[in-house]
């Protein structure tokens, strides 16, 4: 049976290739005398035997759960047959574990708290969690669709995020956190939800992480309470008395440095939420 879905695996991933390239070709004006070439990219366009003939959706979920993001993307794209299991929410939420790992505010057992989950369906729970990490208070909701409203209602304006409309909730997250992670400014939830690690230069400060408040206020080891504030729509890191920081995103943990390159820098650290 193994050797059997690593094969169907093999033919599904040559095949979504293959699919790929005579899609890209399609897009080029036919000649007159290509209508044999044409038959053949349509004969071409059909799944293999081997695979149109796998009974059980298991056993489907089994051979898809070798592709990646991508090739299971394609797969829903170029063949309305396979789209049902191409987006089957087990796929993805494993997938979302694989990519999350490591990434910070990213709990691989939760959607994505900046998803836009219009028109799906979500548990009370999965409402409730978003709620409580978007820091939105629920109020006197307690019917699921009043709970749906008010997920919707503190959904951001996400670029790109429209164009997403997969019936699948765990797919949404996944492609809203990719395109997620190329934004460069920061909010203050984010900021406030952190802790920081100062590195001033060139050395780690051996006086704990620092706590930015969502009030603005900041208890510094040094100098006691100031402020901080985010300037130029969240590009710009302000501390009381001090020049501003800019900030950059780190590519690898998804978190952020306020302040890259400079004398001082902040470092975002991961708390366990409680």
């Amino acid at each position: 049976m193994w050797q059997f879905l690593q094969r169907l695996r093999e033919l599904l991933k040559s095949w979504l290739r293959h699919r790929a390239t005579i899609s890209e070709e399609a897009q080029q004006p036919l000649c007159s005398g290509d209508r044999k070439e044409l038959a053949t990219h349509q004969e071409q366009r059909r799944l293999p035997e081997e695979i149109t003939g796998l009974p059980l959706e298991e056993n489907w979920l089994s051979v898809f759960s070798f592709l990646t993001a991508e090739e299971l993307s394609r797969a829903a794209a170029l063949q309305s047959a396979l789209r049902r299991v191409a987006e089957h929410e087990d796929l993805w939420r494993h997938l979302c574990g694989l990519r999350w790992e490591g990434k910070q505010w990213m709990p691989s057992s939760e959607l994505f708290r900046n998803g836009n989950y219009r028109g799906l369906q979500l548990t009370v729970a999965e409402c409730r969690s978003l709620l409580r990490r978007r820091n939105v208070k629920p109020g006197h909701c307690t019917e699921k669709s009043e709970l749906m409203e008010a997920v919707n209602r503190s959904s951001p304006n996400m670029a790109g995020h429209q164009g997403v409309f997969s019936r699948s909730k765990w797919k949404r997250s996944y492609v809203h956190a990719e395109l997620d992670r190329k934004r460069t400014r920061i909010t203050v939830d984010e900021v406030a939800h952190f802790r920081w690690h100062l590195i001033y230069h060139g050395r780690p400060s051996s006086m704990g992480h620092r706590h930015f408040q969502k009030n603005g206020v900041f208890v510094s080891p040094h100098f006691g309470e100031t402020t901080w504030s985010l300037e130029q729509d969240g590009q710009l890191f302000q501390l009381e008395g001090m020049a501003p920081l800019k900030v950059h995103r780190d590519p690898d943990t998804w978190g952020w440095i306020l302040g890259a390159g400079s004398s001082t820098e902040y470092l975002s650290v991961e708390m366990t939420e409680k």
